[in-house]
């Protein structure tokens, strides 16, 4: 098993920040963390504290936020971006992303008759 390092997590979160041109602070707040949250796993690295790790709960919340997956901040591995739509619903309560979903359904399917229709 190779360990996961925290810097490669946090370099993965800085390619993340640079493509889509936002500050750390900014990226923290909009996934509900302390706006310091990013530099405080920057300070663990630069002071050479290898064994600090970053919690699931704080990567579950920044991956949308960074329009990416906790599987490839950790790891690499996968599509380095996510689905917009999905992105976006897992910022939202459950309730209300679960409302969405459903509209979006009947949107498509509205959508997927009328080109049936028009394409005949």
């Amino acid at each position: 098993m190779i360990p996961i390092m925290i810097e490669d997590i946090l370099g993965r979160i800085d390619q993340r920040l640079t493509a889509l041109d936002l500050k750390e602070s900014r990226a923290a707040k909009l996934a509900g963390l302390s706006d310091s949250a990013i530099r405080d796993i920057r300070r663990a690295v630069a002071g050479g504290r290898k064994n600090v790790g970053v919690s699931t709960r704080t990567l579950e919340k920044l991956a949308p936020v960074l329009e990416t997956t906790v599987v490839w901040l950790v790891s690499g591995k996968g599509p380095e971006t996510e689905n917009r739509i999905e992105r976006k619903l897992k910022l939202l309560r459950p309730d209300l992303a679960e409302t969405l979903e459903d509209q979006f359904d009947v949107l498509i399917n509205q959508a997927l008759e009328k080109q049936q229709r028009t394409t005949r």
